[in-house]
């Protein structure tokens, strides 16, 4: 049996868990939002982790992570999914969870039932209640927010326009709203349910905060969003607008913990956060030092000098490598640094045979997979027949049960392990790391196009959740393959998605490339496609 990875603590890892600790058993005048940031492979995850052991008898937990987490693409979906994880008190009607079910019931009668004086639903008013009775809080933080990182460095009188444009264009879907809540029977003469329909992010938000002081009463809470990286802007205006502004929150034993790349001081959160700067404590992870290096290697009983010195240059004091030296010793009993680990791929597919390392490094090519998208991609490089190992004569099932995928959904290579696979990819061959992507482009494409026929008008394609989930990772993996491709998909997406008002799949491609790298910088995307 694998033996738990040891846990060194470095001094802000250690500084941040007690100041988590001190600001829930005193919370008047503490932060309210505790953040750290690094970048991959730092130990961010692993920070929170220790942080739930160190105090996982004395605080009730809920967590999320963007980017793995299913169902929590809006705000709300997010509350819900944090509110089920802590223990159930049983209270009265306007509980949060009551709430939110009185909104979505009314939501369906809205759009299930007809006006009085209407036989049936009209296409008017089932349009209505999708285009702004569900989406419109959505759409309008999305394309508005300026701490949107998809926007930064658009000029702002290109961002005011736009946005007046569509503030001008909502005017009068606004008050066909008003006059449907007032006429339906679901709504009629419901002076506050017409006021939630209304407005229902800070009624909601309301609700979510009253029942976490109830539930800290009786136990303290801390709630854990991981990998901030990969969440939108509507969730910087979700926190800052309506969480944290909230001031009934601080004073109770509430907290709120997250994880992310970049700092919120950063150029695509600073203007949102920093009216909140006062409730923030942000803490940067380091590398180790080579005296930590020195500690960490020490658990796995590794203690001769050269080795130490060797093996800190091979891993630069990320603790992600030091772990996969530890795996490496415990599967090996040995450690092998005989190739050049400046380039840790070498060491992250150490005993892997050649054809089990093509597999790994295609499937780094995916943000998810599953059965069907690994054997598309074995199918079409010619591995399909070679098998894994005598016992096991499934690429899918043996790939899964490797130490750096995840299964959460999907399946993932985690973050670190895909970013240096596909990095190496794209060094040793531009063109085959291109082609691998507009395969994929082409699949997701081809899947999406089953969904809902490509003839289909565009407005029934967009409604399709399914067609809309494949046509996004359709144009994400078409921005790293040719630069036409990659801009004409991510265009059309954009400017259709604008005038339908369903403009995720252009936000969710850009937010999967975003969260990945500074796009300035990020050099595995073609250079044309960076500049626009």
């Amino acid at each position: 049996m694998t033996r738990k990875s040891p846990y060194i603590s470095r001094t802000q890892a250690k500084k941040f868990i007690e100041d988590v600790g001190n600001a829930i058993k005193k919370p008047e005048s503490q932060p309210l939002l505790f953040y750290v940031h690094g970048i991959g492979g730092i130990g961010k995850s692993t920070l929170l982790k220790k942080l739930q052991e160190t105090y996982t008898t004395k605080v009730n937990f809920a967590q999320a992570s963007f980017g793995l987490t299913s169902n929590i693409e809006t705000p709300l979906a997010l509350m819900e999914k944090l509110y089920q994880q802590l223990p159930d008190e049983g209270w009265g009607e306007e509980d949060f969870t009551q709430l939110c079910k009185k909104y979505k019931d009314t939501l369906n009668q809205l759009e299930t039932e007809p006006v009085e004086g209407q036989a049936s639903v009209t296409d008017e008013q089932l349009k209505l209640v999708k285009k702004v009775l569900r989406p419109l809080a959505k759409f309008v933080t999305a394309f508005s927010s300026s701490s949107n990182p998809i926007l930064a460095g658009v000029g702002a009188s290109t961002l005011e326009t736009g946005t007046d444009m569509m503030v001008d264009a909502g005017a009068l879907l606004l008050s066909e709203k008003d006059r449907l809540l007032k006429k339906h029977k679901a709504t009629k003469g419901k002076r506050e349910l017409q006021e939630l329909l209304n407005d229902p992010l800070p009624k909601l938000t309301k609700a979510f905060v009253e029942g976490l002081i109830q539930k800290s009463q009786r136990c303290p809470v801390i709630l854990i969003l991981d990998t901030y990286e990969k969440a939108s802007s509507d969730f910087d205006v979700f926190l800052c607008k309506y969480l944290l502004a909230d001031t009934a929150l601080q004073s109770h034993p509430i907290r709120i913990v997250m994880a992310g790349r970049y700092s919120l001081r950063s150029k695509q959160y600073q203007r949102m956060f920093q009216q909140n700067w006062n409730l923030i404590q942000e803490k940067q992870l380091d590398k180790f030092t080579r005296e930590e290096t020195k500690e960490y290697l020490a658990e796995i009983e590794i203690v001769a000098a050269r080795e130490i010195h060797k093996i800190y240059k091979a891993t630069k004091g990320y603790p992600y490598y030091l772990d996969l030296i530890r795996q490496q010793k415990e599967d090996n009993g040995s450690i092998n640094l005989s190739h050049n680990s400046s380039d840790m791929v070498n060491l992250l597919l150490d005993s892997l045979s050649v054809t089990q390392r093509k597999v790994v490094r295609l499937a780094a090519y995916c943000r998810w997979f599953d059965r069907p998208v690994l054997n598309h991609l074995l199918i079409a490089n010619g591995l399909e027949k070679e098998q894994p190992n005598e016992q096991q004569s499934d690429w899918f099932i043996w790939l899964s049960e490797r130490d750096f995928v995840i299964e959460y959904e999907h399946y993932y290579l985690d973050d670190v392990a895909r970013a240096v696979i596909r990095k190496a990819e794209h060094k040793e061959d531009k063109n085959n790391f291109a082609s691998v992507h507009k395969l994929l482009s082409e699949y997701f494409k081809q899947l999406a196009n089953e969904e809902v026929p490509e003839e289909e008008i565009e407005p029934v394609k967009y409604e399709n959740s399914d067609w809309c989930e494949y046509i996004t990772e359709s144009t994400y993996h078409a921005l790293f393959a040719q630069r036409d491709l990659g801009q004409i998909q991510l265009l059309t997406h954009f400017f259709a998605g604008a005038y339908l008002k369903r403009p995720e799949i252009a936000i969710k491609s850009l937010i999967a490339v975003v969260s990945e790298s500074e796009v300035k910088d990020y050099e595995l995307l073609p250079s044309d496609t960076r500049i626009f």
